[in-house]
């Protein structure tokens, strides 16, 4: 059985880019994956700010309740948000994705007007194509197996997450979904229906954090996107093709 947990960003009105990434693993492994992550927390975090700590990428770059930035330096907040990048590929791990530019679909007709409707239908675009994603991974390098999906929970969504997961696991996506697209359909080694849960309830979701923050910043082309970029390299079974995206905001 594999594991895959997913997590978002860029999903608030102001971000250009929505990013969905899935890191994948063994669920065999799945202790060392606990342990290599408190062994990082027990060495950049204070004792007493253990209790109940996860990692979230967006506090470590700009600083926060945790790392402030009295305390850690921008320096070494980056060193320790590259450190925790690296986990996935130092473990054998593999990351699927999907992403959107915003600006594809703002302009469209049929697509919706109203912010909370857009964020949405951007974030079940990008889920879609993680979920594709995930799939091609097991068809390819593990068929003989199937995979288990975890998603942060993200209560307004989660009941249109599930629906995209029904849609993609029917007959019906192989022939209203691209050609490129459907030839991963319908979802076969994904069973169930994907799993909600917290990052406090389940830590290798602080991977998926972190590997969605840095594909951000290097699709968008964002300062320091290219440096936490790199320690994805070993893990990504494909890259974003970059020259598809003009530079810009929103």
């Amino acid at each position: 059985m594999r594991l895959a947990y997913m997590d978002e960003t860029g999903i608030s009105q102001h971000e250009r880019f929505v990013v969905v990434t899935a890191v994948m693993f063994h669920g065999d492994h799945w202790p060392a994956v606990r342990n290599g992550l408190a062994e990082l927390a027990d060495h950049c975090v204070p004792p007493d700010k253990r209790e109940g700590f996860v990692f979230h990428a967006t506090e470590i770059h700009n600083g926060g309740k945790i790392f402030d930035r009295e305390s850690y330096s921008f320096e070494l907040r980056r060193e320790i948000l590259k450190s925790l990048l690296h986990i996935p590929a130092d473990n054998g791990m593999l990351i699927a994705f999907g992403w959107i530019d915003k600006r594809s679909y703002l302009d469209r007709p049929d697509f919706p007007t109203a912010p909370k409707d857009r964020a949405l239908a951007f974030h079940s675009i990008a889920f879609s194509e993680a979920l594709v994603g995930v799939e091609r991974i097991m068809r390819e390098r593990c068929p003989d197996e199937c995979v288990q999906v975890v998603v942060e929970n993200n209560a307004e969504h989660r009941k249109l997450l599930k629906e995209v997961y029904r849609f993609l696991s029917s007959e019906e996506s192989t022939e209203l979904l691209s050609p490129d697209t459907a030839d991963w359909l319908p979802l076969r080694h994904i069973i169930d229906t994907p799993n909600f849960v917290d990052k406090t309830e389940s830590s290798p979701l602080q991977l998926a954090d972190a590997t969605a923050f840095a594909l951000k910043r290097y699709i968008g082309r964002e300062p320091y996107g290219e440096e936490y970029f790199q320690p994805l390299h070993g893990a990504l079974t494909m890259v974003p093709r970059m020259e598809l995206v003009e530079p810009g905001p929103l």
